[in-house]
């Protein structure tokens, strides 16, 4: 059988986007009221889509203060599932399939807290680490998010990993003042608790043939797809590399997997968007008496290459 990705989502968002709602909330069967705001579809029109792979660091990337990174972001990829439907308390006859901005905010602090500790693991960061996981003396290891334990949020995630009495087996298994492994061993539950919340094997039909059929981890959510996703990165090393053309983050991986290791831009209209900007500014530099040399040392071309942008005008 060839070679199939081992897990298949699409998700579904508004065609005409998103924006938020105040007022008071509710949920079918229950009687307690949710406070907005919401983000709530302008319209009920639905597009599907395919999540793009690194999409999960798009998301940690979002400031959870910031009101129109949220709604951009749900305009681009619609809400993030496992929040319950919420509708206007006045206007029951029409529910509006919507996510109160206290969900969002939820899961992007679980994700970003997970996401910087495999960053911080990944760069053999000890100086983060090293606020994160905090050792008691000798009998206890303690995980701090956000990285101080006197920093309080309403999202900080204070943890015990291990101790003599919790997860004794555990502990002996780590040496003493080491923050590596149990910073390991606490992603690896973070990960797994939302996977087994969020994820689930699934026997589905190869595509576009149907006559075979391929085992499948399928996410419930777009929130579980993220996860999976940082498991998969996890799982197979990816690197991700920040595009020099929209910012984004892109895939780098082995060939056939992802985008080259010294691909620079994620698409190509990337490459011809970067490719203007830095035009421009060696013609700038130029126009600040800057030396060819130096304006290719800068921007990491050749000489002639600057030589070819400042003579066609």
């Amino acid at each position: 059988m060839a070679a199939y990705e081992f897990f298949q989502f699409q998700w579904s968002c508004s065609e005409q986007g998103y924006e938020w709602k105040h007022g008071k909330f509710i949920a079918f069967g229950d009687t307690q009221d949710h406070q907005g705001p919401m983000l709530v579809p302008v319209r009920e029109v639905e597009r599907v889509y395919v999540p793009p792979r690194n999409l999960f660091l798009e998301f940690a990337s979002l400031d959870p203060t910031r009101d129109d990174d949220i709604l951009k972001f749900a305009t681009a990829y619609g809400l993030l599932g496992g929040a319950p439907v919420l509708f206007p308390k006045r206007e029951r006859t029409f529910p509006l399939r919507g996510e109160p901005k206290s969900h969002w905010v939820e899961q992007l602090h679980h994700m970003k807290a997970a996401v910087s500790l495999r960053e911080a693991l990944r760069a053999n960061d000890t100086e983060l680490l090293s606020r994160c996981i905090k050792w008691r003396g000798t009998d206890r290891i303690d995980y701090h998010w956000p990285p101080s334990s006197d920093l309080m949020t309403p999202w900080s995630t204070h943890a015990t990993i291990a101790s003599k009495d919790i997860n004794p087996d555990l502990f002996k298994q780590f040496r003493p003042k080491d923050v590596e492994m149990p910073a390991r061993v606490y992603l690896q539950k973070v990960v797994n608790e939302n996977l087994e919340r969020l994820a689930a094997p699934r026997l589905l039909w190869m595509i576009p043939d149907r006559d075979k059929m391929g085992l499948f981890i399928v996410p419930n959510s777009l929130i579980g797809c993220l996860w999976l996703q940082l498991a998969s990165a996890i799982a197979e090393l990816r690197t991700f590399r920040i595009c020099e053309g929209c910012s984004k983050p892109m895939l780098v991986a082995p060939e056939g997997s992802g985008f080259r290791a010294n691909r620079k831009t994620c698409s190509d209209a990337c490459r011809v968007r970067l490719y203007a900007r830095r035009k421009e500014e060696a013609r700038k530099l130029h126009s600040q008496k800057v030396s060819r040399r130096e304006i290719a040392k800068r921007l990491n071309i050749e000489v002639d290459q600057v030589r070819n942008w400042i003579a066609k005008r």
